[in-house]
């Protein structure tokens, strides 16, 4: 996969972003609007908003049957008052983003853009953000929500 510097450089904005505002298990609301402002342009065939609360899944589907592969990256911050001091730090007092969290949902937008430009010739890539990671709830209340397994049921995970 190559992408264009410029390209490169609006997801570093993109994750710049993501890190500047942390939002914590169950309340990545605005985290998840973000999200789907970046992924709903580039015309997934199927877009599931509350999935397991604030989870949110984007699917891109081939006209053909085949294998349902999901991507998978996490919504959630720490509750942990952030220290750094560069410009992006955390604006949301006493949350950050110091798992990553932000890099790995900028990385599943970038596979989004080339998924997008590249669609899957059979079967189907679920692009999923999951909530509340950090105190473990959030992967339950996705897999509980009927939709997991009616919709996505998947047979290959990446996290």
């Amino acid at each position: 996969m190559q992408i264009s510097q410029e390209e490169l450089e609006a997801l570093q904005l993109f994750r710049q972003e993501l890190h500047s505002y942390p939002e914590p298990a169950f309340s990545e609301t605005q985290t998840v609007q973000k999200i789907k402002s970046a992924i709903e342009p580039l015309k997934p065939t199927h877009i599931l908003e509350k999935l397991g609360g604030t989870g949110i899944a984007f699917i891109f589907e081939a006209e053909a049957a085949g294998p349902s592969v999901l991507f998978r990256a996490d919504l959630d911050c720490v509750e942990i008052e952030e220290e750094n001091d560069f410009a992006y730090r955390s604006k949301n007092k006493g949350f950050s983003h110091l798992c990553g969290h932000d890099g790995h949902m900028t990385i599943l937008v970038a596979l989004a853009q080339f998924i997008s430009k590249n669609l899957p010739q059979r079967g189907k890539v679920t692009l999923l953000f999951q909530p509340a990671e950090e105190n473990g709830a959030g992967a339950t209340q996705v897999i509980a929500d009927p939709r997991f397994a009616e919709v996505i049921n998947p047979e290959f995970v990446f996290a």
